[in-house]
């Protein structure tokens, strides 16, 4: 919006001090003012049209009078504010600094929409998820409160049949630094591992299960899991079997309640310990120990 402007010395002017004497003075400085704000606004260029004197609460009479002292100067149609440009910014630079000021609004928030989607860009990218051999993305499960009041997700949305541990344990041996073709490369680290291979167990007993995809227990409880998955390899498993016994157990302790609550099963349960494989000839009668004889 632009605004009008007064000379700080126009009281003294010499224009003014003459007008002074007349009794009508101040009531054409003040439609002297009035005018000055509404050629403005209007942006007008200092012309003041003859059928604004009334609105403005001005006569021709006090017209006249500013025009004498050439405060004014008659033209047609009405009066001319006396050097308008001196003081106040014409028409023309009022609508180009518009039109200026238009596209710096408009390039800002063109700019922050793009660093907001950069910002989402960067966010995604930087998530360390990786996609499962299932076709699963395993850092894609929802937290316990965001999923499906069964705890599974629909028919459309079921994954690929997961291959075995023997089948992904083969495909990554063949494949350059231990990963399958299309499948990025393995986590480093125990516990990335031991989720990992959580992950592909968990998917596999839902598939068992008949699930149409595995529960989506939320990622504090999947580090409790791998947790003890990494304490069984310490104790000397193989860590394919560990996290299929802690799958396992979690399913057990989960028993008949719904599949939202594996998330709780994986937390809090025990892991029972490994039966100890059989002995051929151990325990064993002398007639059953004759009948493995060749």
């Amino acid at each position: 919006m632009p605004r009008g402007s007064i000379d700080d010395l126009m009281f003294g002017n010499r224009k003014i001090l003459d007008m002074r004497s007349d009794p009508s003075a101040m009531a054409a400085i003040g439609l002297w003012t009035l005018a000055n704000s509404w050629c403005n606004n209007q942006l007008t260029d200092g012309f003041v049209p003859s059928t604004v004197l009334a609105y403005l609460g001005g006569t021709t009479e006090l017209a006249e009078l500013l025009a004498k002292h050439k405060l004014w100067h008659k033209v047609e149609g009405g009066y001319q504010f006396h050097d308008w440009e001196d003081c106040n910014q014409t028409r023309a630079e009022v609508l180009d600094k518009r039109s200026k000021d238009a596209t710096r609004k408009g390039n800002t928030k063109t700019h922050h929409k793009i660093s907001k989607a950069i910002k989402r860009m960067e966010s995604n990218d930087s998530d360390d998820s990786f996609q499962d051999d299932s076709g699963w993305n395993p850092d894609g499960i929802r937290a316990e409160s965001e999923a499906p009041h069964d705890g599974f997700r629909s028919e459309s949305e079921a994954p690929s049949p997961s291959p075995s541990p023997k089948e992904r344990e083969g495909a990554n041996a063949d494949a350059p630094n231990g990963a399958a073709p299309g499948l990025r490369k393995r986590p480093d680290g125990p516990v990335a591992k031991a989720k990992h291979e959580l992950k592909a167990a968990i998917a596999g007993l839902a598939k068992a299960h008949g699930h149409a995809a595995p529960p989506t227990p939320s990622k504090a409880h999947l580090a409790s899991g791998a947790s003890k998955v990494v304490a069984l390899v310490e104790s000397g498993a193989e860590v394919v079997a560990a996290a299929e016994r802690v799958a396992r157990a979690a399913y057990e302790h989960l028993g008949n309640r719904k599949a939202s609550s594996f998330g709780w099963a994986l937390n809090d349960c025990v892991i029972p310990a490994e039966k100890p494989k059989p002995v051929p000839g151990v325990g064993m009668s002398q007639d059953e120990r004759a009948r493995l004889l060749p």
